[in-house]
This record gives structure tokens, C-alpha cells and sequence, in this order.
């Protein structure tokens, strides 16, 4: 009874063996390999079951890496939209009550540190277009909207690099002479390489979407016109 048991149970691994090396075959040894090794050995783990099995590993763990990473990505995407929402409805109630928009660009939210890399001592926080010309957070313009938002939030730090070291954007900054002309007034946001550009922002729609060459996205949203 017990080498009959034992008989059908190889047979059944056996089967198991064959099907998964069928799936896997280009990463392992050849079938021949296979048939001798378990023709040499009735217990115990083979060679090529050992492959299998790490085969298997591999495979799995790489699934998770990725689906780790894209879950990663469209959540630091869902904090800089969510973030860019509230920025963009502060500022039209800030129009509502002023009847002009901030006449400062600003980066939007807080943490930002300098340069392409993040490592510099100083320079630009959010926007560089050239060696002298980016856009940094501004106290002032913090302090016109802090009245119609109960705090600063602050978006996802992702740089989306044009041209290193003086073309790249990071975050998301106001600018109220951006755009096509100066009276654009503009909310810019960047958004990782697994996402899109939404659609709409507080309810304005988008205007440009750009790929930059690290493969992340440059959303410009025109949220309204200077007099």
C-alpha cells in the first residue's frame, strides 16, 4: 500500500513538473536533463525542481516589484492632483474677493529643496528654464492664500527633467503670467511616468501635456486670463 501511494504520488509531481515546464521551459534546462534526474533519484528534490522553483521565485517576485512600484507611482499622482484641487480652488476664491489673481509665481506646497537633483544650496525649487530664470515657494503668496485654506498641501516631489541641468519641473507651482502669452495664468503639476495628465483640475481643463525625457508628465492647466 505504501509503495503504491508512494508510486502515484511521484507520478502525480511527476505530471505537476511536466506542466509547469512547459509554462517555464525557456528558463530551464532541457527535458532530457528532467527525465534522467528524476529517473537517478525517487526522493528528495531534483535539480531541475529546484530550477523550477526558483524560476517560480523569480516570476513572482518580479510581478510584485512592479505592481509595488505602479501602486507607488498613482499614489504620489492621486497626492499631487488632490493637492493642485485645493491650490486651484483657494486661488479663485482669492480672485472672488480681490478681483485680480496673485501677481507673484509661487511653487505650491511646502518641502521643496533646490536644484535638478535636490541637492543644491540654493537656486530654483520647481521650475528652472533656464541657468537664471525658475520659480521658488514664495511666503508672500502663501501668506494672500492662507486665508481660504486651512494648510499648505503639498503635492508629490517628482521632477520631470526637459534637459539637465536647467530645464525641469518638480511638483506643482502657480504662475500668473505662464502659458502661450502673459495673461495665461497658469497651474503647471507633474505627474510620474505610470500616470496621465487628468483631464480637468478644479474644474479647469488642460491645456498642454507634455512627455519629458525621463518619461514624466508636465500638465499645464490655464485657470484663468489677467485683465
Amino acid at each position: 500500500m505504501t509503495n503504491k501511494l508512494s508510486d502515484e504520488t511521484r507520478m502525480l509531481q511527476k505530471v505537476l513538473l511536466m506542466t509547469l515546464y512547459k509554462t517555464f521551459h525557456p528558463f530551464i534546462i532541457p527535458l532530457t536533463v528532467y527525465t534522467d534526474a528524476m529517473a537517478k533519484s525517487k526522493s528528495g528534490f531534483t535539480i531541475v525542481e529546484l530550477v523550477i522553483v526558483i524560476v517560480i521565485i523569480v516570476i513572482l517576485a518580479t510581478i510584485g516589484i512592479v505592481s509595488y512600484s505602479t501602486a507607488s507611482a498613482r499614489a504620489r499622482d492621486s497626492q499631487t492632483t488632490t493637492a493642485v484641487n485645493q491650490w486651484a480652488k483657494a486661488i479663485q476664491m482669492y480672485k472672488a474677493r480681490n478681483n485680480s489673481f496673485p501677481s507673484m509665481a509661487s511653487c505650491l506646497g511646502t518641502n521643496y529643496k533646490y536644484g535638478v537633483n535636490e541637492a543644491d544650496a540654493s537656486g530654483y525649487q520647481c521650475r528652472q528654464s533656464s541657468a537664471s530664470t525658475g520659480i521658488v515657494s514664495d511666503s508672500t503668496f502663501s501668506a494672500a492664500l492662507s486665508p481660504y485654506m486651512s494648510s499648505e498641501p503639498t503635492p508629490a516631489m517628482q521632477t520631470a527633467i526637459v534637459s539637465s541641468p536647467n530645464d525641469w519641473y518638480r511638483g506643482a507651482y502657480f504662475n500668473p503670467t505662464g502659458g502661450s502669452d502673459s495673461k495665461s495664468v497658469r497651474i503647471d503639476m507633474v505627474i510620474s511616468d505610470k500616470g496621465t495628465c487628468p483631464s480637468t483640475i478644479g474644474g479647469y481643463a488642460i491645456v498642454t501635456s507634455t512627455t519629458a525625457t525621463n518619461n514624466f508628465h508636465i500638465c499645464s492647466y490655464e485657470i484663468g486670463r489677467q485683465p
